[in-house]
């Protein structure tokens, strides 16, 4: 007890002391300045076989021995990891009933092909300059901008992260290469929720939302192995489901609306770059959310020194720098970034 109080206090102290350092941010040109360095020789840049929208349909079955368990117990407020939590003292016994429950509807679904699960992703060249990454899309170029860290309490190893850092600068002339996809587990998981709904059944309709968003997850980590197997990096993979979870693999795919990329307003860009509605029937709400629900968005970056990092805050310098570079009204842009100002 004793113990627990003093590491209570000591941070409530260190968050007092840290409170006026966390208030103040980079200036965006400092922090362009110890931007994520891109070089030649670290890069790895390798050709895909393929490139453009690729448009397919997975087999649940396949999906569904990749699926990570864990976040479907915290759905349903119960701590733990899987396969672990099954075993726990507290909350094991009801752990073990909602996966056999999941299990049982997942069987159901995939025996009875009572959803129909899509797969959409591109790969398309690409160059950086400063935050922005301009694509060359299957019509047109496209143009996307990113957003730098300024807040120096997220700052690793003084480098301020911006997604654009892992595509290679403009002015060196060389071909490399950024990913997007969006993939959804089918409008017909709302459809059952929905039943279940309607006959009072309401442990069912959530049951039937927790493993459609479970499989949403695992549709975007088999859309992942595919488009990695397009380059010869991916085909010489041999990771086991575990080493999925713990992204044992080169590059990332960042979603926009999470830490490294906050910005909802990608989704729209990534919308009309590969078709996304007309193809798989993946549609947008005036607030980006995504129906149907179960479903999942992103980009792809290739670089094996892409990593995750975490943008709370930007200043006004780089409010008004996006204002001006992506001709959008300011109370607009503000409206849809105002979290992080």
């Amino acid at each position: 007890f004793r113990t627990k109080i003093k590491e209570e206090y000591k941070n409530i102290r260190e968050a007092f002391l840290a409170k006026k350092s966390e208030t103040e941010l980079v200036p965006l040109v400092d922090a362009r300045k110890h931007g994520f360095q891109w070089k030649k020789e670290t890069a790895q840049i390798e050709t895909p076989k393929q490139m453009g929208v690729v448009e397919v349909t997975p087999a649940l079955a396949e999906v569904a021995k990749i699926i990570d368990w864990s976040p479907f117990f915290w759905s349903w407020g119960l701590k733990g990891t899987y396969p672990k939590i099954l075993d726990n003292e507290q909350t094991g016994a009801e752990a073990k009933k909602l996966f056999n429950d999941a299990q049982s509807l997942l069987k159901k679904i995939i025996e009875q092909k009572l959803v129909t699960p899509k797969v959409l992703v591109g790969v398309f060249k690409a160059r950086s300059e400063g935050e922005m990454v301009e694509v060359d899309g299957p019509t047109k170029t496209h143009v996307f901008h990113f957003l730098r860290q300024q807040r120096p309490s997220e700052i690793n190893n003084n480098v301020h992260y911006c997604l654009s850092d892992f595509i290679a600068p403009r002015h060196l002339n060389i071909t490399d290469y950024m990913g997007t996809f969006c993939v959804t587990a089918g409008s017909e998981i709302e459809t059952l929720a929905d039943d279940a709904a309607k006959k009072g059944d309401d442990y069912q309709s959530i049951l039937i939302k927790s493993v459609g968003d479970r499989l949403a997850e695992g549709l975007a980590e088999w859309a992942h192995v595919y488009v990695r197997k397009l380059f010869s990096h991916g085909q010489t993979e041999a990771l086991t489901v575990d080493d999925l979870i713990k992204e044992k693999y080169r590059g990332i795919r960042p979603a926009p609306g999470y830490p490294s990329c906050p910005d909802h307003l990608h989704k729209y860009q990534i919308w009309e770059l590969m078709d996304v509605e007309k193809r798989i029937g993946v549609g947008l709400t005036e607030s980006a959310a995504m129906k149907p629900a179960s479903s999942v968005s992103g980009f792809y970056f290739f670089h094996p020194e892409s990593t995750y990092f975490f943008v709370s805050r930007i200043g006004e310098d780089q409010l008004n720098h996006h204002i001006q570079s992506r001709k959008i009204d300011q109370s607009v842009l503000k409206r849809w970034l105002s979290p992080l100002l």
